[in-house]
């Protein structure tokens, strides 16, 4: 499934561009990729795109933005080997780093809204 990345998207989620193929989006930040983790284990990835852009280090990296239905993350991995080479994952948080409210409907629907942007889904908490 690919996402629109439309002005009701980058308004959803914080977004003030959404960039091009050599540009991230903005704004981003830094985050643990256990962040990133734990958002898979329980959202449906909706859009996974590749780009090749100037993240950190002034040079082009190669990654890939994944966007959830309320969050979306750029991931690069690369190779590093200064001491032990391994494979090391950075993990960037896109736009708004969203901080929920919940309104309670009953009868296990939810409604999450974000304080920051306004942004807002519901869901269906029943097993």
């Amino acid at each position: 499934m690919t996402v629109e990345k439309n002005e009701k998207f980058l308004k959803d989620h914080g977004i003030e561009s959404w960039g091009d193929f050599n540009d991230a989006p903005i704004p981003y930040r830094k985050c643990d990729i256990s962040e990133f983790w734990r958002s898979f284990s329980f959202k449906t990835v909706l859009d996974i795109e590749y780009r090749q852009a100037k993240l950190e280090k002034n040079r082009h990296d190669s990654f890939k933005i994944v966007t959830f239905s309320d969050a979306i993350y750029i991931i690069n991995v690369e190779w590093v080997y200064p001491n032990k080479p391994e494979w090391i994952a950075t993990c960037y948080l896109v736009g708004c780093d969203h901080e929920y409210t919940i309104k309670d409907l009953g009868g296990c629907d939810h409604i999450a809204t974000c304080k920051k942007c306004g942004y807002s889904y519901g869901y269906n908490s029943s097993d």
